[in-house]
This record gives C-alpha cells, structure tokens and sequence, in this order.
C-alpha cells in the first residue's frame, strides 16, 4: 500500500491510501493535526507514507532544505511529531515569518504611524506591531505550550524550562522607516534559557535564514557556514549601540583598530542581518558594545 497527503484547510494533512501502487485513491479517516499553511510554498506534495514494520512511517521533506519523519504506533490512528525546535525551524515559521514579511514590502509609508519608546532613537511603527501580533498568533498555533517574548511588549517571561519564543518583528526599524532597506523579521525558540531554533527573514531580498540546534543553518534551503579568512581579508560590521550613545567613543576605538587590521568596515543598521552575513561567510565578524 501507499499512503499520501494533502495539506489542507485549517492546519490539517488529510491522508489518502492507495491499493494499487498509486493508479487509484481513497481517503482515510485519519487527519494529521499539524500547523501546517494550506499549500505552502517550498513543500514538495504529496508527501509519501508507507508501512514500515507494521507502523505508518510519514516522510516530509520541505524545500527549505530539511527533511524529517512522524510515526504512527496504531496503524494510522495518531501520529507523534518531531521535536518542537525540528518542526518549528524547517516547517511551519519561515512559512509564517515570510508571510509576515509581505507586511513589510506592503507597507504604507505616507500614513504609516510612528511612536517613540525609550527615547528619541528607538521608534516602533504600527507595522512593528503588526507583526508581531500575527506572529503571536501564529506561534501559538505552531507550538501553544510556549511562551510569547517581542520586543514591542508581552506578559510572557522566560523561565528555567519549557519552550519560549522570542521575536523582533521588525529588526531595523529605523531602517524601515526611512526605507532602507536592511530590515529584517527575527524569531528564535528558546528551551529553559537556550537557543535551539532560530529564524531571520530579509524580505526585500527574500532571504530566509535559520538555524537548528546540532544541525547546522541554512539559507534559503542551502547549507551556510562561516568564513575562514584571516583578519587581513575580514570585513566586519559593527552596531553603534545606539541607545547607549555614550559608549559611541568606545565603538569608534573599536573600530578603529579593527579597521586597521581588516580589509574594511561596514555598518547595516540590523544586528540580526549582520550575524547572519557572518554566519553565511559574507564577513567575518560583527561587533556592538553593550
């Protein structure tokens, strides 16, 4: 027998079996609850099941560039899912931050809202808030034991265990302001106190970047890595720790001593942009003072 699937309606793979090695379907009873958007971009369909040793053995693999597999001890009846941090990197985020990001790109820049927060340099516009709403909701659909952590405000704090999301919904808003466009869409997946998944999205380059704990990062389904080039062909980048202006005289010695040993400098306006144009071997090191 063969089994497939279809993502449809409401988070919800259906599965189909076939007796006669594909020629002809039918439905099953069983429904896969899992986040996943109805026909998202980069996922190959249908996905392939099969028996294995008498369990339903369900193989998905996304154009992201990850693959992963469910099984079903009860002959189809209940399918246990990978682990949080697997399913939330490779799967259901960069479909939901790159959905997020057409927020970005969409934005009405004449009527657009801006508030002040801290002070006079750290804005946040109505979009920043947006986002990060959407993903709020969106990641609670994808792992709901978690917590929620954005920038722009949450009731959640981090704790010695469980799973926790941290998000920027829009890193670079100063950038975004003013359409510069090096801004990016930030959220990781905390377990305790420790990083085991991460995404960052550049949507005007369409540059989906993540990460999983001992299994390595990615960029747009590529294999990513750092560079190996010594300090003398090294670019770094910088922040200028804009919201503690007086350790600016400090950044400037910094630099200035890096700029002597590396082939150039150069500053974006994104921190989490930054660490991945070091994480992909762009440039070699990034540094801000805190």
């Amino acid at each position: 027998n063969k089994f497939s699937a279809y993502s449809l309606v409401s988070f919800e793979i259906l599965f189909f079996i076939s007796d006669d090695d594909g020629n002809s379907w039918r439905k099953t009873n069983q429904v896969f609850k899992c986040p996943f958007p109805q026909n998202p971009d980069g996922y190959e369909e249908p996905g392939l099941y099969q028996f294995t040793d008498g369990k339903i053995w369900c193989y998905i693999r996304t154009g992201l560039g990850f693959q992963y597999e469910c099984f079903s001890e009860d002959n189809g009846e209940t399918f246990s899912l990978p682990e949080p941090n697997l399913f939330f990197s490779s799967a259901c985020s960069p479909m939901l931050v790159k959905d997020c990001g057409n927020v970005i790109l969409n934005a009405d820049r004449e009527k657009m809202a801006i508030d002040i927060k801290s002070g006079v340099t750290d804005l946040v516009t109505e979009y920043d808030k947006q986002i990060q709403n959407q993903l709020a909701v969106g990641l609670k659909e994808i792992l709901p034991e978690a917590k929620f952590i954005g920038e722009e405000g949450s009731n959640d704090q981090l704790t010695e265990d469980g799973y926790a999301f941290v998000v920027d919904p829009i890193d670079g808003t100063t950038n975004f302001i003013k359409d510069y466009h090096m801004s990016a869409i930030s959220v990781a997946l905390l377990k305790g106190k420790e990083a085991v998944a991460g995404v960052v999205y550049n949507p005007y380059l369409n540059e989906m970047f993540y990460a999983i704990k001992d299994k390595g990062a990615f960029c747009n389904g590529e294999k990513i890595s750092v560079s190996a080039n010594p300090m003398s062909k090294a670019l770094i980048l910088f922040g200028t720790s804009p919201y503690e202006k007086e350790l600016f005289p400090k950044t400037i010695e910094v630099l200035t001593a890096y700029f002597n040993q590396a082939l150039d400098i150069r500053r974006s306006g994104s921190a989490a942009l930054d660490l991945c144009t070091v994480a992909c071997g762009r440039a070699e090191l990034y540094s801000e003072l805190q």
